[in-house]
């Protein structure tokens, strides 16, 4: 566009000097403004900066305006078209993320955090942390710090020169039954031993009253018992009878032989897991009862096999061999 163009009153036409900025009203020549590179002249600065200019103090420009929308919608109606910027309520600037992270577990990539705000004084708290790895560590001795202990629940121990433990608890069958683990004087962990069969006998001549008891410091899982008794000619009637006994004597279960044994006869009795419960002398001289197969025993019960009549006890004969699985308690 020209510059120094002549302007002319005429009729009803009023130009006032304020609208011309290098030109003046008699000589009627004013100067039109165009959007340039650089400065357009000594008073007014409109400047179209080009890549990479530097700024400079007092630099003048266009204040780039965007519209307020509160629910984010484009303000142009096709792809392509010019569009103002849109912000929100708040004035803050409407941006595509491009997509949210998809759900499940997302790799960010590696952040290194060159410093953090001091904690302040007392107990905070930082979140669940949940740690899929941890990198191995290298062979040798490795310090993974001091450990402060500020406290430690009901069931702590102190150990050699007052040192702090926490007690390992086993669970039992049941969910509820507990126990910690022990170690012996040598620092070894006692452990339950197996079970080892194991033979208990009583064979004592003049006494039909007969008690086993459980070893200190051991368990009787019973097996079997046969029992051999042979009556004396004072005239009576026998029947054999097993008692199980706690610490004080007190009888927690009973098997009775079915059948009964007169004077001077020798029967043999076995006491054993799925016999069945005979109610006649079998084979002349052989008769079997039924007892549980988890008959198991702690150290201090017993067992009394004994003639529930007690005809002869002093004179008749009874021989007990009693088959158990022991182990240490």
């Amino acid at each position: 566009m020209a510059d120094n163009v002549a302007i002319t009153e005429g009729s009803g036409k009023v130009v006032l000097a304020d609208e011309l900025t290098d030109g003046v009203l008699g000589t009627g020549v004013v100067q039109f403004v165009k959007l340039m590179d650089g400065t357009l002249d000594s008073s007014t600065k409109l400047k179209i900066a080009a890549e990479d200019s530097a700024h400079a103090s007092g630099d003048g420009g266009i204040m780039l305006l965007a519209v307020r929308k509160d629910t984010a919608t484009a303000l142009a109606n096709a792809d392509g078209d010019y569009i103002p910027l849109i912000v929100d309520d708040s004035g803050r600037l409407y941006v595509n993320i491009n997509a949210p992270l998809p759900a499940g577990t997302n790799n960010i990539g590696d952040v290194d955090v060159a410093s953090l705000p001091s904690l302040p004084a007392g107990t905070n708290n930082i979140g669940d942390v949940d740690v899929v790895s941890l990198p191995a560590l290298p062979a040798g001795t490795n310090n993974i710090g001091d450990v402060d202990i500020a406290s430690m629940p009901a069931d702590t121990f102190v150990a050699e020169a007052g040192a702090l433990g926490k007690g390992v608890l086993i669970q039992g069958d049941d969910g509820t039954d507990r126990q910690n683990v022990q170690v012996d004087a040598d620092g070894a962990v006692k452990t339950h031993s197996s079970w080892a069969p194991a033979l208990q006998a009583d064979e004592t001549l003049g006494d039909s009253d007969k008690t086993l008891t459980v070893t200190a410091g051991k368990e009787w899982h019973i097996m079997s018992i046969h029992v051999e008794l042979s009556t004396s000619a004072t005239v009576g009637t026998r029947q054999l009878e097993i008692q199980v006994r706690d610490t004080a004597d007190d009888v927690i279960a009973s098997y009775r032989v079915r059948l009964t044994q007169a004077e001077s006869t020798s029967y043999h009795y076995e006491f054993a897991p799925g016999v069945a419960n005979d109610t006649s002398i079998v084979d002349s001289n052989h008769a079997t009862v039924a007892i549980p197969p988890t008959l198991i025993l702690p150290a201090g019960y017993d067992v009394r096999i004994f003639d529930n009549n007690a005809v002869d006890a002093a004179a008749d004969n009874m021989i007990v061999q009693m088959l158990v699985m022991e182990r240490t308690a």
